[in-house]
């Protein structure tokens, strides 16, 4: 007797992670792109820092679905600007040189 699951996600990242990337904006819009490319299931916020920096934030998995969750449940733009202040945990800082190694290396592959 064959039994099939249509509930369980078959999807599992390679990491399941918040993550916080600061560079200038040409560097970040490269990398989405590049990301983008690669793994079009992360979520990605890209927010203008005031010193002229741009910050990219990036989930996956279980951040993911929180992410939903509570940018659904307020206003988006204040969300979105003050997300570090509003997400219930911490996130991880990669520097945009790691970044791109671990791009290179299939870390952000499906």
């Amino acid at each position: 007797m064959q039994i099939n699951d249509y509930n369980r996600n078959s999807y599992n990242p390679n990491f399941e992670k918040f993550i916080k990337i600061k560079a200038t904006p040409k560097e970040i819009e490269k990398f989405r792109n590049d990301l983008k490319s690669k793994n079009d299931e992360i979520v990605q916020l890209g927010v203008k820092h005031h010193s002229g920096k741009k910050i990219l934030y990036l989930f996956t998995g279980k951040d993911t679905d929180k992410f939903w969750d509570i940018g659904l449940n307020m206003h988006f733009g204040e969300f979105r600007r003050n997300i570090e202040k509003y997400y219930p945990k911490k996130p991880q800082k990669m520097s945009i040189e790691k970044a791109i190694k671990k791009l290179k290396e299939g870390f952000f592959n499906k």
